[in-house]
C-alpha cells in the first residue's frame, strides 16, 4: 500500500503529479497532505468526506476525482498520428475529454478492492462507461 499512486493503471507521471500537487486529504483546509501513495488514496476514501450521507460523500469524491484527473488538453481535437480514425468513410480526430475516464475507473477499482465497511463501500463513486466511437471521434473533429 506504500506503492506510488502511479502503479495504478492509466495513472502516469502527469496524473501522479496532479495527485501530488492538486489534491489533498481530507477534503478540508485543515491538515492538508498530498496524495502520494495507494495508502493515501485509501485513506482519502475512508476519512474524507465523512459523517454525512454516503450519497453526498459519493458525489464529493466523484467531483474531486474528476478534478484531479482533468486533462490539460480537454476538448481539443488531436491531430497526432494514432489519434485519427476513419468512421463512416471520413477521417476524424480524437477529442480529449475533460477528465480521464480510464484513470477514474482505475481508482474506483482500487477502492473496491479494499476491505471496507458498508458505509465506506457506499461512498465509492460509480464507474463511468466508455464512450462510443461516434462520441470519441465526433463530427466536429473531422479532418479536412
Amino acid at each position: 500500500m506504500n506503492n506510488s499512486i502511479d502503479t495504478l493503471s492509466y495513472i502516469g507521471p502527469y496524473f501522479r503529479d496532479r495527485f501530488l500537487h492538486h489534491s489533498y486529504w481530507p477534503l478540508s483546509a485543515n491538515r492538508r497532505r498530498p496524495i502520494r501513495t495507494l495508502n493515501d488514496l485509501a485513506f482519502m476514501l475512508r476519512v474524507g468526506p465523512r459523517r454525512q450521507d454516503p450519497g453526498i460523500a459519493r458525489q464529493q469524491l466523484s467531483a474531486w476525482l474528476k478534478d484531479v484527473l482533468s486533462n490539460a488538453r480537454a476538448e481539443e481535437c488531436l491531430l497526432e498520428p494514432g489519434s485519427i480514425r476513419r468512421i463512416r468513410g471520413r477521417e476524424r480526430a480524437y477529442r480529449v475529454r475533460r477528465f480521464n475516464r480510464l484513470a477514474f475507473n482505475s481508482v474506483i477499482d482500487f477502492w473496491r478492492s479494499l476491505i471496507l465497511t458498508p458505509y465506506e463501500q457506499a461512498k465509492i463513486p460509480r464507474k463511468i462507461n466508455n464512450l462510443s466511437l461516434e462520441r470519441r471521434y465526433p463530427l466536429d473533429c473531422e479532418v479536412e
